[in-house]
C-alpha cells in the first residue's frame, strides 16, 4: 500500500502563482475526490465542482 506524498515544487520562473504541490493520490483518495465532485456537480453546479478539482 502506497502512503501519499506531498513535497513542495521548484519555484515558477514564469509568473505563475507560487504555493503549488505535487500530490500522489491514493486509489481511494482519488475515489472520494470523484464522489464530493459528483455530489457538488448534482446540488450545486459544473463549474463549481470543477474549480474544486483544479484549484
Amino acid at each position: 500500500m502506497s502512503s501519499p506524498v506531498s513535497a513542495p515544487s521548484a519555484p515558477p520562473s514564469d509568473g505563475r502563482r507560487t504555493g503549488e504541490v505535487r500530490s500522489l493520490l491514493t486509489g481511494g483518495a482519488a475515489q472520494h475526490l470523484e464522489s464530493i465532485h459528483d455530489y457538488s456537480s448534482d446540488y450545486d453546479n459544473v463549474a463549481n465542482a470543477n474549480y474544486v478539482l483544479d484549484g
